[in-house]
């Protein structure tokens, strides 16, 4: 399964942390508790199988301030909406390379992360207007490798029942910060797009690590598809495990 730098990963969040500081509810420090704990990883010294999570559950999920910005401006949205993330992924630390900066860990189960968007009422509960989930594919689940699944609600709305795993649509993201600059750019169409060109280095760094990731992934379903006969999307729908060091930099 894939591999990861677990510093890479921190750097990020901490740079999303500070570029999303005034788009993101601080009621409560879930993007912050998950920088701690990468960052204890950093110094693990033992290989182990753990997962990183921020739970399913309304009090920890990473939460944006409630936004109608989701059109460009002059245009404003109809409903007044928070975004809300919370992910799972089942790793396995790789063991201990001689500079914390290059520890590393494997996926190795589950790896989803799930966004929800919400309407924020006055003086009543917010109301849950749809979801989705950023999925690596398991070695033998149906579907592209890099997906995105729709809605799977065990509560209504139910457009996509639980137990309805379709569709699952291609996706370029992959990590939970990947998915967290999605959400802020659809709920902030304007401001994140300006936050993002600003000249900062949290900016650049964020920056660099996703054009990386990107490049690659992008190169590596161009290879896929190179000289092959048929359905061009089976062929991708069926390429089910790239190379664990496919984000890796190339120092590794």
């Amino acid at each position: 399964m894939l591999e990861f730098r677990v510093f890479q990963l921190k750097q990020e969040a901490e740079a999303l942390l500070k570029l999303g500081g005034s788009f993101l509810d601080t009621s409560n420090d879930a993007l912050g508790q998950w920088i701690h704990a990468l960052d204890r990883l950093c110094y693990d010294k033992n290989p182990n199988q753990q997962s990183f999570v921020i739970p399913d559950e309304d009090g920890l999920r990473i939460r944006t301030v409630a936004s109608s910005a989701y059109e460009p401006d002059p245009r404003e949205g109809a409903y007044r909406v928070a975004g809300e993330l919370c992910f799972k992924w089942d790793v396995a630390l790789l063991p201990n390379p001689p500079a914390r900066t290059k520890r590393k860990f494997r996926v190795s189960g589950n790896a989803s992360t799930k966004l929800l968007i919400k309407e924020v009422r006055p003086n009543e509960q917010d109301r849950l207007l749809g979801h989705w989930q950023f999925e690596l594919g398991a070695a033998d689940a149906p579907g592209c490798f890099f997906h995105i699944g729709v809605g799977q609600s065990e509560t209504p709305p139910m457009h996509f029942p639980k137990g309805l795993s379709v569709p699952r649509l291609p996706s370029i993201l992959v990590t939970p910060t990947d998915a967290l600059d999605f959400l802020l750019g659809e709920l902030f169409q304007t401001r994140w797009q300006q936050r993002n060109t600003e000249e900062l280095d949290e900016a650049r760094i964020w920056g660099k690590h996703q054009r990386h990731r990107l490049r690659k992934l992008l190169e590596w379903k161009r290879e896929q598809l190179v000289d092959q006969s048929g359905s061009a999307w089976n062929r991708l729908k069926h390429q089910r495990q790239p190379r664990a060091d496919l984000f890796l930099p190339s120092d590794d």
